[in-house]
């Protein structure tokens, strides 16, 4: 063992570059596994560690319509025999106003009873208990109510027909959904004061919630199957605090989700990385392992020292990518405000230490293994070869290669929860890199037949083709991070230029919701004969032709689905953007039973045609209806459209609200939102250049994030680069001397080198805008229904810079080989 240390270190110290090159590789792929992993663990953590706090309860009951008498009468039940606890809690929009008019607010509210919440604490500016603050008529707030508002504490605010005193700020609150984004501000109010706002209204957007704490919690199974069972056939869900899952957490694990599917992209990148280096680590060896083969070594004593070597590389470079790993998750942190993880606790914890040095230990043997593996074949004969050797590979190569994605898709495979997914994905992946690899074999292919006139670009490209210069591999893994990165900007770009820049200057930019039946003629008169409403009917499906709706396999679609509430009008004509796709006409006057046009965007979630029945649930009423024809739009238009229509006839007496939309000028929406918002409280009044605004910062925050991530793939790729030249390096120094005693200059050597990158730079930029076009197009068309649009100004910027990155690497890379002097190489060799 004293042997091997020491020929290890006398090894490093004459071949530094290489043995640094074997270290990043390793760094490189544990700080991008560790970070993002140790990331998702933080946050699954924060989620599951007191998962009673982020619902404030242990048992749900939420609706987006009054909870049914049968369930509210099994939870007094319970109540009356003190086994649990329970308070209303009511969510919706509304303006908030000042005293004085002045100014108004598109705000969340929260009512809340007393008791509330039951678990976790809700941070005040003050430091006083949430419950001593909230009496009476007080009001807590978020600070953006009173920037907004110009108000200070102890000022008085309305919401609706009541006055609220500004008793304190709001700094964190448990079960708050998800704070990326939202249409306004928080303001907490008690429930006594909900008869005094009247904002509550049939038919009007208001979350119900009535949460439950068990004061026994072994008794929480039985007191949860009671209350499932009297809400049977009713509108409202029933959640314990285990099985719920709010926004928060589908967002979460929607952005852990990709962030893991981008690890594993990344990880596989960084382990070619790894192979690549450790391959141009033993090519350099060649003569050392043949010398001291010759001298009595056997390939025990060999393979043992190049093991040890190896690990102990990839050892300090796991320990210092965990390290590095830890500032990277920080970083990531970044994109949750207010969510408390607690990032140190997960790093610094044994589970997490121990699995993060499993998986440096995994990953290098998987990438390593082949390199050295081949070493075996050298033998002592190498003293005398002075070119370099292309070693063949054999089964064992290829069955070593088969067996490290294995272990890496295995290791995804347990990470990631959806496993259909994973394989799917993982599949569309390997497509890509085959599609990558196979055009890339057919483009160098194609450059031997190319006949070139100048000398300088005839040797730059064949250049390519010197062994060992993996040329296939290096742009390969060039093309599949340029491609990937650029997909991800035109899928950013495309929805930016659909929802925010390229909003039509025609479209309506205020929208009023919650109108009362009463109150359309007064709305009327004061927004003018623009204004057209449309009616909206709350309701949920219940069954498609008789078969009931599994909402739970509905609920863990990605897409849309039919478990979630859907808003049903009524009319006798089409919109201006719409056509029927099937089924001659709107209704069939010839029918007598209840009719529904449906959109065909309905039809692609579930496979529904002409004739089917649906059975809707309005206000816990069965309403059953046969599907008279399938409408689809002829634009995009930011115009309301409704998924399924009814005859105006059969629906018109329905509990129902209205909602319409104006366009006006900016210098006019705050006074219109102020004149409304006093003289129809209940109104709540949504100003779409302001969502637009909100929508485009966490859009580019999270499209900065992916971006930060996936330029790790792009450094893996210029690491092979890099890689391949040192792997080659004596054959391009053998080169660089020939040239030189045949008169060349440093300048023509220059120009070779600059035309071999600028080919692997130039080729893989193409391929790689080819196959982000491709699949930007599939994802916008296809999954985000949106137009596409190909920016090709920013495509060939891009190219641009990834090629002129690439060849300054490659240059970079060559400096000292073409500074070698023709006498140094000559008295090596000989």
């Amino acid at each position: 063992m004293m042997i091997h240390w020491s020929f290890l270190f006398r090894q490093m110290a004459m071949y530094p570059r290489q043995s640094a090159m074997v270290f990043v590789s390793v760094m490189f792929s544990l700080t991008t596994l560790t970070g993002v992993n140790g990331f998702s663990r933080s946050i699954q953590q924060a989620l599951t560690a007191d998962a009673r706090a982020l619902h404030a309860a242990d048992v749900i009951v939420r609706s987006n319509f009054p909870v049914s008498s049968s369930t509210d009468d099994r939870i007094n039940q319970l109540e009356t025999d003190s086994l649990v606890q329970s308070a209303r809690v009511y969510e919706f929009y509304s303006m908030a106003r000042t005293v004085d008019d002045s100014g108004s607010l598109l705000s969340q509210i929260k009512v809340v009873e007393p008791g509330y919440p039951f678990y976790g604490q809700i941070q005040l500016q003050s430091g006083r208990r949430f419950q001593d603050v909230l009496t009476g008529n007080a009001a807590i707030v978020d600070s953006a109510v009173l920037d907004r508002l110009k108000c200070q504490l102890g000022d008085t605010v309305r919401l609706g027909g009541a006055e609220l005193v500004i008793q304190d700020i709001l700094v964190f609150e448990p079960d708050r959904p998800v704070t990326f984004f939202s249409l306004g501000p928080r303001i907490f109010v008690s429930a006594n004061q909900l008869t005094a706002m009247d904002l509550v209204k049939p038919g009007g957007r208001v979350q119900y919630k009535r949460l439950i704490q068990v004061k026994n919690s072994e008794k929480l199974p039985l007191i949860f199957q009671a209350i499932t069972a009297a809400a049977s056939g009713q509108p409202e869900q029933v959640e314990t605090f285990q099985t719920a899952k709010s926004r928060i957490n589908q967002f979460l694990n929607n952005l852990l989700f990709f962030l893991g599917l981008i690890g594993m992209f990344i990880l596989i990148l960084s382990g070619m990385a790894i192979q690549s280096a450790v391959s141009a680590y033993v090519q350099d060896q060649e003569h050392t392992i043949a010398v001291i083969s010759s001298i009595g070594a056997n390939r025990q004593f060999i393979m043992t020292h190049y093991l040890i070597m190896t690990g102990f590389l990839g050892i300090v470079g796991t320990v210092i990518g965990i390290a590095a790993g830890w500032g990277l998750q920080i970083a990531g942190a970044s994109l949750i405000p207010g969510l408390v993880v607690d990032k140190t606790a997960i790093l610094t914890s044994p589970g997490f230490l121990i699995e993060a040095l499993s998986v440096g230990f995994v990953v290098v043997g998987c990438f390593a293994f082949t390199p050295l593996f081949r070493i075996r074949k050298l033998k002592p004969a190498r003293i005398f070869q002075k070119d370099m050797v292309r070693l063949s590979r054999s089964l064992v190569d290829y069955t070593g290669y088969g067996i490290s994605s294995l272990i890496i898709m295995l290791f995804f495979f347990l990470k990631l929860d959806d496993r259909q997914t994973v394989l799917q994905i993982a599949g569309g992946m390997t497509a890509w890199v085959l599609l990558s690899a196979g055009f890339s074999a057919a483009a160098l292919y194609g450059v031997k037949k190319i006949r070139v006139r100048f000398l300088a670009i005839r040797l730059g490209l064949k250049s390519l083709f010197r062994p060992g210069n993996a040329t296939v591999a290096v742009m390969t893994t060039l093309t599949v991070s340029f491609s990937v990165i650029l997909a991800v900007i035109l899928i950013e770009s495309n929805l930016n230029a659909s929802f925010i820049t390229a909003y039509p200057a025609d479209s309506p930019n205020l929208f009023f919701i919650d109108i009362q039946t009463d109150q359309k003629s007064a709305l009327a008169d004061e927004l003018g004969d623009d204004a057209m409403f449309y009616p909206i009917i709350r309701a949920r499906i219940q069954a498609i032709n008789a078969m009931p709706i599994d909402r739970q396999k509905e609920s863990d679609k990605k897409g849309d689905n039919l478990a979630r509430n859907f808003n049903l009008t009524y009319r006798n004509t089409l919109l201006n953007d719409e056509i029927i796709q099937k089924g001659g006409q709107l209704f069939d006057s010839n029918q007598t039973d209840l009719q529904v046009s449906i959109l065909d965007t309905a039809a692609e979630i579930h496979p529904m045609d002409i004739g089917d029945r649906i059975t809707f649930q309005i206000q816990g009423v069965p309403v059953d209806a046969r599907i008279s024809s399938i409408r689809t739009r002829t634009s995009g238009s930011i115009q309301p459209f409704f998924y399924f229509v009814f005859p105006e006839s059969m629906m018109k007496d329905m509990p129902q609200t209205l909602f319409t939309a104006i366009r006006v000028s900016g210098d006019e929406i705050s006074s219109i939102q102020r004149r409304i918002s006093v003289q129809f409280p209940n109104i709540s009044i949504i100003d779409v250049t302001q969502t637009l605004a909100r929508m485009e910062n966490l859009l580019g925050r999270l499209s900065t994030a992916i971006r930060f991530l996936m330029l790790f793939s792009v450094s893996a790729g210029l690491l092979l680069l890099i890689n391949s030249i040192w792997s080659t390096r004596f054959a391009r120094i053998q080169e660089t001397v020939y040239y030189k005693i045949s008169g060349a200059a440093s300048s023509f050597l220059i120009r070779m080198i600059t035309f071999e990158n600028l080919f692997l730079g130039g080729f893989s930029a193409v391929l790689g805008l080819v196959l982000a076009q491709a699949v930007a197009w599939f994802v916008c068309r296809n999954l985000l229904d949106i137009s596409y649009r190909g920016f090709l100004i920013t495509c060939i910027l891009m190219m641009s810079v990834t090629i002129i990155l690439i060849t300054a690497i490659g240059l970079m890379s060559s400096r000292a080989i073409i500074r070698h002097k023709p006498i140094e190489f000559l008295r090596d060799v000989t």
